[in-house]
């Protein structure tokens, strides 16, 4: 189990934006509160703890322009700033207008 402390919740779902702790146990949320205690601990004061963000605009350049971004550095970029789902614009060279090419580009973002 894995206690996170002192963290910024924002859940607009539930309307939640206080600083509390989170128990998780695996990717279950077991417990929310105020002074929870645990054996793992990470120390999130100062940081915002929220459900994963959404960018349905995204420039990943790929294919044709990989020189600018790549899958690669625009996953890792998009899930350091907190972001679990992009949508790629298709402005790519091809552009992203054939289930085939779309199928490469989804098997070589799952690598």
């Amino acid at each position: 189990m894995l206690l996170i402390k002192n963290g910024r919740v924002v859940d607009p779902a539930s309307g939640t934006d206080r600083v509390m702790d989170i128990i998780l146990e695996g990717e279950t949320i077991r417990e929310m509160g105020e002074h929870l205690s645990g054996e793992t601990i990470l120390d999130a004061a100062g940081l915002v703890v929220a459900p994963g963000l959404i960018d349905t605009h995204v420039h990943f350049r790929d294919p044709g322009f990989t020189h600018k971004e790549d899958l690669h550095t625009g996953a890792l970029a998009a899930a350091r700033g907190g972001f679990t789902t992009v949508v790629c614009m298709a402005n790519t060279s091809p552009p992203m207008d054939s289930p085939s090419l779309l199928r490469d580009v989804l098997r070589r973002g799952q690598q």
